[in-house]
């Protein structure tokens, strides 16, 4: 990195310039040395800093009754190894293996929020962009939704979930379709982006005894 001097010798950095200048600063944060950071590629670079804050996240593994402490470690890492490389057919795969391996509790208590929020997190640092964000919410949601028929049977709640006009991030909402799914509701998932009275119809429509609203 060789930035460029005006007459009065002032240095001038390009935008690439500062894009390396931020990884480096992020990679030394998360615990990486300047002597070993220094001699990378941007994008070999880059591709550490997305690793490094994806572990910085990932979610603690508590035992349950009916799994291993981190049984749900090797598909939250290739669900977050696919998203990082836009890979949507390995996300796919990567959570059809999980709702195979998984408990329906475990997968969604302990590897679908976890992820909804690890994603989140790293587009809020600048370590995902929004079309990882987006991508990612749009197969995690046909996710949800399929695994919403196979429940387990409803208490007789049923909770509308949405984000109104203008809220298009809807992680929050997914990560409460999740939750309301493991205590047994009966969930009707809208997605991003309603106007109010669509969600109120749809709650008069479908008998709702709750309405959830994700917001940013």
């Amino acid at each position: 990195m060789r930035p460029v001097r005006t007459a009065t010798n002032r240095r001038l950095y390009s935008d690439a310039d500062v894009e390396r200048l931020i990884l480096l600063r992020r990679a030394i944060t998360a615990g990486r040395t300047i002597g070993f950071v220094a001699g990378l590629s941007d994008s070999e670079l880059s591709s550490l800093v997305i690793d490094d804050e994806a572990k910085a996240y990932a979610p603690a593994h508590p035992s349950t009754d009916n799994m291993k402490t981190g049984m749900e470690e090797p598909y939250f890492s290739a669900c977050v190894a696919a998203i990082k490389a836009f890979d949507g057919g390995a996300l796919k795969t990567a959570l059809a293996h999980a709702a195979l391996g998984l408990s329906r509790p475990a997968l969604l208590e302990k590897l679908l929020i976890p992820l909804i929020q690890t994603v989140g997190d790293l587009w809020c640092s600048g370590a995902l962009r929004v079309a990882h964000e987006h991508l990612a919410s749009t197969i995690v949601r046909t996710f949800l939704g399929n695994l919403m028929p196979f429940a387990a049977a409803h208490s007789g709640s049923r909770v509308v979930v949405a984000t109104p006009t203008g809220q298009r991030h809807e992680f929050g909402a997914l990560i409460a379709a999740g939750v309301a799914m493991l205590e047994n509701w009966d969930v009707i998932y809208l997605g991003p982006d309603l106007p109010a009275e669509d969600i109120a119809a749809a709650a008069r429509l479908t008998g709702g005894n709750a309405v959830a609203l994700s917001i940013v």
